[in-house]
C-alpha cells in the first residue's frame, strides 16, 4: 500500500516540475489529481479504522461515548491537513493558515464534553 502511495507521490512530483517548465498553467492540477489518488487509496484503510473504533465502543459504555469525538477529532485534523496543503500547493499561504485556525477551533469544540468530563472527573477525586 504505501509503496503505491510512494510511488504516486513521486510520478506527481516529477510530473509537476516537467509540465511547470512548459505549461505553468497547468502544473496546477497534477498536485490535485495525484493528492485525490492517494486519498482515494486511503479510504478502504480509514474504513478498516473506523470499524476497528465502532468495535472498542462496544466493549465499555465509557470508551464508547468516547470513541466517536476522538474519531471525529482525528478525521477533522486529517481532513484540515489535507486541505492545507491544497491551499499551499496553490500559493495561497493565507488560506491555509485561516484553514489550520478553523480546524483546530473545531477539534477544541468536539473537545469540550470530555474536557469537561477530565475536569469533573478531577474535582470528585479531590
Amino acid at each position: 500500500m504505501i509503496f503505491k502511495i510512494i510511488c504516486i507521490a513521486l510520478v506527481t512530483i516529477i510530473s509537476t516540475i516537467i509540465v511547470k517548465q512548459y505549461k505553468p498553467e497547468f502544473a496546477f492540477f497534477i498536485p490535485l489529481v495525484g493528492g485525490f489518488i492517494v486519498f482515494s487509496l486511503m479510504l478502504d484503510p480509514l474504513q478498516s479504522i473506523i470499524s476497528a473504533f465502532s468495535n472498542f465502543g462496544v466493549l465499555n459504555d465509557l470508551v464508547k461515548g468516547s470513541i466517536r469525538p476522538v474519531c471525529k477529532i482525528i478525521g477533522i485534523g486529517f481532513l484540515t491537513e489535507f486541505a492545507t496543503s491544497f491551499a499551499e500547493d496553490a500559493g495561497l499561504k493565507s488560506v491555509a493558515v485561516k484553514l489550520l485556525w478553523a480546524g483546530k477551533i473545531c477539534i477544541l469544540l468536539i473537545s469540550l464534553p470530555m474536557l469537561e468530563q477530565l475536569f469533573q472527573l478531577i474535582v470528585d477525586l479531590l
